[in-house]
């Protein structure tokens, strides 16, 4: 499968450590082995906060309409910055379509 997404979005500070965000999608999905592709958008707001100088939380709620799947989704994540560029992560995230999933990796700023 593939999908094309394009979109703007707001970022906001709550303070030195914490902050805000906000966006809105257009996307293009077409399954692997379809002729046709499905066409909508998503809606996303989240937040994160350095609770120490190394370690960053943050969470999203988002909502996606594309084609015949409309589906609200959450997003929590804690990132381990081994310095100013280099982190892990790990990310759990769930939706009102029963799909779950959990992500490992690993975060480079430039």
């Amino acid at each position: 499968s593939s999908m094309l997404r394009a979109g703007a979005g707001i970022y906001g500070d709550f303070s030195d450590s914490a902050s805000f965000y906000g966006s809105v999608y257009g996307l293009q999905f077409k399954p692997d082995g379809a002729d046709d592709s499905d066409t909508g958008w998503a809606l996303q707001a989240g937040f994160r906060s350095f609770i120490t100088r190394e370690f960053e939380l943050g969470a999203l709620v988002g909502l996606q309409d594309v084609g015949p799947v409309n589906e609200v989704y959450i997003s929590v994540n804690g990132i381990y910055w081994f310095s100013d560029q280099l982190g892990a992560y790990l990310e759990a995230s769930a939706s009102d379509e029963s799909t779950k999933g959990l992500g490992l990796g690993v975060r480079f700023n430039f």
